[in-house]
């Protein structure tokens, strides 16, 4: 370990954010001194104590790092990350970042939830989970895992994936088939915005996980990143872990059951299939999924834009393999929003209809 004032010209000369171990970092920690980021005295003197006490190794990115994880394009999960030389403040993210966890999340956030752009978001439950619940949460085929957690909670444990602040999710924790409701949302304003709006779950931050590593550990409020911290929210029978879905680990859910509508959809095609890799590991064999899926008819710019994105049951069909899932089912294709007028952005882009696809698969 480097003698304390080394440690802290080490810091001050760099121009790059701190790596960690995870698929992603937030990068853009610039110039790192007191002379260029004006954090409290405290800040500095517990970076002086670190390496002084030799606690643990802060690993500084530089331009020798490894290769960085780019998670729209599905690098290798393992990959460590780098952390490039940090662009001005004022400048526009890059590519690369935006294309991160951290940037996705974040572009997301103050795109649409900090400027309550959230037209995908309804104030009644979705037609779909109301009609076809009862093919969703039957009983579990005897002889699957899923059947013997169902038997042992006393019904099933429903996952809503980018549950956003749905609210099918309440209206799956007062179904009398359904033990437990598991919710995962990337960005924590939705949460907060559930939690409010839902006073009766008495919905709570029960567990943190800091992010940005070592700093986000010793200084979470400086360094809290939504990209890697994990939270943990609990209220009678839902649970939500803030997470960003690519990151989370989800093999602890062992759902029962499955909605998705506006997951699937939302991401960019390129991510599908890690998409569907992490829901493999979130349920559990005999598990059911009903997803609403989208079919855009009209110009072919117009079908290739999103969100959300042309998913029609064909599509389900090549990403959920037939190794691991039973053949999709059809239910229905119906009007988008039951049926109601074509907005004027899909008129706009050259559609002339978009469709709803209801469709159930099963994890075998």
């Amino acid at each position: 370990m480097a003698a304390p004032w080394r440690m802290f010209t080490m810091l001050r000369g760099t121009n790059a954010s701190f790596t960690s171990t995870g698929k992603t970092s937030a990068c853009g920690v610039n110039a790192l001194g007191p002379g260029s980021l004006a954090f409290p005295r405290a800040f500095w003197t517990s970076l002086v104590f670190m390496g002084s006490v030799g606690s643990a190794t802060l690993a500084v990115a530089s331009s020798s790092s490894s290769s960085s994880y780019d998670s729209s394009f599905a690098t290798t999960p393992s990959s460590p990350i780098r952390c490039e030389a940090s662009a001005p403040a004022a400048a526009a993210p890059s590519a690369e970042h935006q294309n991160s966890a951290a940037g996705r999340l974040r572009k997301w956030r103050e795109k649409n939830w900090e400027q309550n752009n959230t037209a995908w978001h309804k104030q009644a439950v979705n037609g779909a989970l109301g009609k076809y619940a009862h093919q969703l949460l039957v009983a579990p085929r005897d002889g699957t895992k899923a059947k013997e957690i169902y038997d042992a909670q006393g019904g099933h444990v429903v996952l809503f994936p980018l549950s956003g602040k749905t609210l099918d999710i309440v209206y799956a924790a007062t179904r009398k088939e359904v033990a437990s409701v598991v919710g995962v949302e990337g960005v924590r304003l939705a949460v907060k915005e559930f939690a409010r709006e839902h006073p009766s779950l008495d919905l709570r931050e029960t567990k943190t996980t800091p992010g940005g590593g070592l700093l986000g550990r010793f200084l979470p409020a400086i360094f809290k990143d939504e990209a890697t911290a994990t939270e943990t929210w609990e209220g009678g029978r839902v649970t939500i872990l803030r997470a960003d879905w690519f990151d989370a680990t989800l093999s602890d859910a062992k759902a029962t059951a499955v909605f998705d509508r506006g997951a699937l959809v939302a991401i960019h095609p390129s991510l599908r299939e890690s998409y569907v890799s992490q829901l493999e590991t979130a349920v559990v064999p005999g598990a059911r999924v009903l997803i609403v899926g989208i079919e855009r008819q009209g110009s072919a710019s117009g079908v290739a834009m999103g969100p959300p994105f042309h998913t029609t049951v064909d599509d389900i069909a090549a990403l959920f393999s037939s190794e691991r899932w039973s053949a999709p089912i059809l239910l229905e294709t119906k009007g988008m929003d039951d049926g109601g007028p074509l907005p004027e952005r899909f008129a706009k882009a050259g559609l002339t209809a978009v469709n709803e696809q209801i469709v159930l698969v099963e994890r075998k």
